[in-house]
């Protein structure tokens, strides 16, 4: 008698629901109920059962697609299980299914940065990832965040003329905060040699209007002080020449200010056009 008790007992305690069940009936009877997908979701994270997750987000993302912080969160479980493949693949659909989610797209980044390491080729693919991100999403109003990931990036790479790329096209953008960004801008002409942020054409060709500007401005000013016309004219010595090689007054960069001009027309000022 009482071990047929303990058998009808033990057929009890199995037929009950688990936790884990329990939290997946209340979606399969309401898939729109999102709040049962969020304690779904956050019950699998709690227990830390990747099979079991990976079948619940799998599932929550095919009613929820656009949802940014499941996609990190999903990510982050496989990161931190060391399945780095798999992570980066929920990487991929997230901004595939969302691609103007900046968010997203700066916590993509920021994990692929940290998996390339030292190699060889890990700036490339890392511009690459960069320039995917900014086609989709850089020109969202609220894309500062990324722009600003990106140059600063470039800086620590030391590659200042693809800042002054960057700028070049993020100052056609009219985001959120476009002074902040033009006031960067202003700071990296000023710090910097032109020969440093400019190709060797522009830098050329800009030299050429800066010395045709100071011939002119030597002709109209013939019957002024002759002393003044010397000076100009020792100014305008051409690349190589140089007596003293310093930058030319930068601060001549911005003597218009004029938030609509690209930053190709403003560095027209570095040499005091």
């Amino acid at each position: 008698m009482e071990e047929e008790r303990s058998k009808k007992k033990a057929e009890s305690d199995t037929s009950k629901p688990s936790e884990l069940e329990k939290y997946w009936q209340v979606v399969k009877d309401n898939p729109s109920d999102f709040g049962g997908w969020t304690y779904l979701l956050h019950y699998v994270e709690q227990e830390n059962n990747i099979e079991a997750a990976r079948k619940a987000f799998n599932t929550f993302f095919k009613h929820y697609p656009y949802c940014y912080g499941y996609w990190k969160k999903f990510a982050d479980m496989e990161k931190n299980l060391n399945n780095l493949e798999a992570a980066e693949k929920i990487f991929e659909e997230g901004t595939k299914a969302i691609p103007l989610s900046v968010d997203l797209w700066i916590h993509y980044i920021n994990f692929f940065k940290s998996q390339q390491g030292d190699s060889e080729d890990s700036y490339e693919k890392i511009k690459a990832l960069f320039k995917r991100a900014l086609a989709a999403a850089g020109r969202e109003f609220r894309s500062d965040r990324l722009w600003d990931l990106y140059v600063n990036w470039e800086e620590e790479n030391k590659n200042l003329k693809e800042v002054t790329a960057a700028y070049d096209e993020l100052l056609t953008i009219p985001t959120q905060l476009y002074s902040h960004h033009f006031e960067k801008f202003r700071k990296h002409v000023k710090k910097n040699h032109p020969r440093e942020i400019l190709s060797t054409d522009e830098f050329l060709e800009l030299w050429q209007n800066v010395v045709n500007t100071l011939k002119h401005d030597a002709v109209l000013d013939e019957d002024d002080d002759d002393e003044k016309i010397a000076d100009k004219n020792s100014d305008a010595s051409p690349p190589g020449m140089e007596t003293d090689d310093a930058p030319p007054d930068q601060e001549a960069l911005f003597s218009r200010e004029d938030f609509g001009k690209s930053p190709a027309k403003e560095l027209e000022g570095l040499f005091g056009l």
